[in-house]
C-alpha cells in the first residue's frame, strides 16, 4: 500500500526511475503490480526505468515470479550509490526487514568516534555484528521459503514444483548451518532461553509443516498442499517468526548497549 500511494502521486509524463540494487527479496505481489504500474503510466506519456534486476534469480520462468539476490552474484560498486530521486524501492513488502537490513548496513557508521584504538573497535564491531548478521540473514531465509511456497501453490507446474522445493530444502539446511555457528557465540541467559524456544518450534515447523508440504508438491498433489499451508504451515510459523524478531531485536538492543558504553564522553 506504501508503494500505491507513493506512484498514485506522481505526475504523468514524468521520468520514474527504480532502484532495486539494494533489495534482497521481491514478491510475485509486488512483480505484478509493478508491471501494471509500468503500464499504465507509460499510456501517460511518462517513462519507467527499472535497474538492478540482473542482480536476482527468479522463483520459476513465469516473467512475473518473485525472486531473490542470485548467490553467485557479484555487485559493482555503483550498485552501491544511491540514485536521486524519491523512489528507492527495496521492491519487498516488509518495511520492518527493509529497515532491518538498512541498519546492517550503516552498522560500520556507528563504530566512528569510540576512543578506543581502531584494531579494538573493528575486534568490538565483528563481535556484536556477527551474531545480529546470523540472525538477520536467518529471518531472511525462513520469509524466502514461505514466499517459495506460496508463489508454487499460485503455477503449481513441473518446472516449479521442482526449482521452488529444491530451493525451500537448500534453505532450511543454510539455516541449520548459519543457527549452528550462531549457537557457538556467547549468550546470555535470555538469549539462550529464547534460542531454545525458537531452535524446537523451528523444528516442529519444518517437519509437521514444510516437508509435508514438500512432499505433497511433489507428489503433484496440489489440494494436500494448500490443506498442509493452511493446516499447519500458517499457525507453525507464527511462534517462529516470532522468536527469530525477538533474537534479532535482542541483538541489536545489545549492540547498542556496547556502542553507548564505548562511546567517548
Amino acid at each position: 500500500m506504501g508503494f500505491k500511494n507513493a506512484f498514485s502521486q506522481l505526475k504523468a509524463g514524468k521520468k520514474v526511475g527504480l532502484d532495486f540494487s539494494k533489495a534482497k527479496l521481491v514478491d510475485h505481489t509486488f512483480m505484478e503490480f509493478l508491471k501494471h504500474f509500468e503500464e499504465e503510466y507509460t499510456h501517460t506519456g511518462g517513462t519507467v526505468i527499472v535497474k538492478g534486476f540482473e542482480r536476482f534469480q527468479p522463483f520459476s520462468n513465469h516473467p512475473l515470479a518473485g525472486r531473490k539476490v542470485s548467490h553467485g552474484y557479484q555487485p559493482l560498486e555503483e550498485e552501491f550509490i544511491q540514485a536521486k530521486g524519491p523512489l528507492i524501492v527495496n521492491g519487498f513488502g516488509r518495511v520492518q526487514l527493509a529497515l532491518l537490513f538498512g541498519m546492517l548496513c550503516a552498522l560500520p557508521l556507528l563504530i566512528v568516534g569510540m576512543s578506543k584504538t581502531e584494531q579494538d573497535l573493528k575486534v568490538v564491531q565483528q563481535d556484536r555484528t556477527i551474531p545480529l548478521e546470523q540472525v538477520a540473514h536467518i529471518e531472511l531465509l525462513l520469509l524466502e521459503n514461505r514466499l517459495a511456497i506460496a508463489s508454487t501453490l499460485v503455477t503449481p507446474t513441473p518446472e516449479i514444483i521442482s526449482h521452488n522445493t529444491a530451493q525451500v530444502e537448500e534453505n532450511i539446511a543454510e539455516i541449520e548451518q548459519t543457527w549452528n555457528a550462531y549457537m557457538t557465540n556467547h549468550l546470555t541467559l535470555a538469549e539462550r532461553t529464547l534460542a531454545e524456544r525458537f531452535a524446537a518450534n523451528r523444528n516442529r515447523f519444518i517437519n509437521e509443516g514444510l516437508k509435508p508440504v514438500i512432499i505433497a508438491l511433489r507428489a503433484d498433489d496440489v489440494k494436500e498442499a494448500n490443506n498442509i499451508v493452511v493446516r499447519k504451515v500458517r499457525p507453525l510459523y507464527q511462534p517462529v517468526g516470532e522468536d527469530i524478531h525477538a533474537l534479532v531485536k535482542l541483538q541489536q538492543a545489545d549492540f547498542l548497549a556496547h556502542h553507548n558504553k564505548n562511546r567517548p564522553s
